[in-house]
């Protein structure tokens, strides 16, 4: 078996060197109640207009089946600021995870309490907002330039990776 694990590095050309002090720690048994897989749900092709303090997008997806939601962890790089995850059914929405502070060096994993759970085609809204100003104090490229989607830092990403099962 096998455990792999993907690590988004950035290094500023014009920075000094860091050491890596990147740690995990596993913790593993013999038996499960729920399988459970992280499944990314996110969008792709945006680019955040160079100057927009709240640039939003917002998708929506829906899967075929039904499943059950245990946890998110939203995920966007240093332009993000605000993030949201509805569930929608009939007209009514449920959050599943908002913030209006969202933070690259504190980002959050959200275990919820009781599992939601979510029918087929149940729409699941994702939405994330940017600010690509130089009011932006992590802002790498200053003055700010147009910053298309992509996994290095000093491109963006909106995602809610899920923690599912099917």
């Amino acid at each position: 078996d096998y455990i792999i694990v993907q690590i988004h590095y950035y290094q500023n050309p014009d920075a000094e060197r860091q050491d890596d002090q990147t740690s995990v720690a596993f913790r593993t048994t013999d038996e499960v109640e729920h399988v459970i897989q992280m499944f990314p749900m996110g969008m792709r092709n945006f680019t955040i207009p160079a100057n927009e303090e709240a640039y939003t997008l917002t998708e929506d997806i829906s899967i075929p089946l039904g499943y059950k939601i245990w946890g998110i962890f939203p995920h966007m790089h240093v332009l993000g600021s605000a993030y949201s995850v509805f569930a929608e059914k009939d007209g009514e929405e449920r959050c599943l995870t908002r913030s209006d502070r969202y933070s690259f060096e504190n980002q959050l994993a959200y275990l919820f309490e009781k599992e939601v759970e979510m029918e087929p085609n149940e729409n699941l809204r994702l939405s994330c907002t940017w600010n690509n100003t130089d009011s932006n104090p992590l802002l790498i490229h200053n003055p700010p330039v147009d910053v298309s989607d992509g996994e290095r830092t000093d491109e963006e990403m909106c995602y809610a990776f899920t923690l599912a099962s099917f």
